[in-house]
C-alpha cells in the first residue's frame, strides 16, 4: 500500500499530515484484512530542505565584511533548523551536529546547538516573536544578537549590525 508523503513512520505521521484521515482509515482497513483504497497525493506540510552547509565558507554573507555576515547567516540557518526540528513529534530535540534545545513555555532554550560546523548558538529563541539575547561562538568569531519584531541587531566577530528580520524567523 502506498501512502503519499508519509515517509517510513506512516502511523505516527498520519495524524499530523494533510492526508492523515485517509492514511488512518487505510491502516485500519489493512489490519482488519479489508480492501484498501489508495490515498490521494497531498501537499507536504514542509518543503524539502537544502543539504546543510558543511562549512562557514559555503554560506552567503548577510552583509559585508564576509566573516561576520556568514556567522549571522549560520545563526539564521541554525534557528530555522531548530524551528523545523521542534515541529516534529518524532525527532529528538538536538542540533544537527551538536547541542540540545528544550521547549520552556513559549520559548526554546538552546544549549550549544551546531548546524553549521564550528558555529555554536545558545540562548532563548521565541519563534516568530522578539527573543532574548542569543550567543554565537566559534573559532571564526563570537558575539551576540537579539531578534526584534522587525530587525535583528547585535555584534558578531567585532562587527555591529542591524538587519531586517528574515521571514519565518
Amino acid at each position: 500500500m502506498r501512502v503519499p508523503d508519509m515517509g517510513h513512520a506512516v502511523e505516527a505521521s498520519a495524524a499530523g499530515s494533510n492526508g492523515g484521515a485517509c492514511a488512518k482509515r487505510a491502516l485500519e482497513r489493512f489490519f482488519a484484512d479489508e480492501s484498501v483504497a489508495q490515498c490521494p497525493d497531498t501537499k507536504p506540510r514542509t518543503a524539502a530542505r537544502k543539504v546543510p552547509p558543511t562549512s562557514l565558507d559555503a554560506l552567503q554573507p548577510v552583509f559585508q565584511p564576509a566573516l561576520p555576515g556568514r556567522l549571522l547567516r549560520a545563526v539564521f540557518a541554525t534557528l530555522a533548523d531548530v524551528r523545523d526540528t521542534n515541529r516534529s513529534l518524532l525527532l529528538p530535540k538536538v542540533g544537527l551536529r551538536a547541542g540540545t534545545f528544550a521547549k520552556r513555555g513559549g520559548a526554546l532554550k538552546l544549549a550549544h546547538v551546531v548546524y553549521v560546523p564550528d558555529v555554536e548558538v545558545s540562548g532563548t529563541y521565541r519563534i516568530g516573536k522578539p527573543s532574548d539575547v542569543l550567543h554565537v561562538d566559534g573559532s571564526s568569531g563570537s558575539g551576540w544578537l537579539k531578534i526584534g519584531a522587525h530587525k535583528v541587531r547585535g555584534k558578531i566577530a567585532g562587527r555591529s549590525f542591524v538587519v531586517p528580520k528574515p521571514s519565518g524567523l
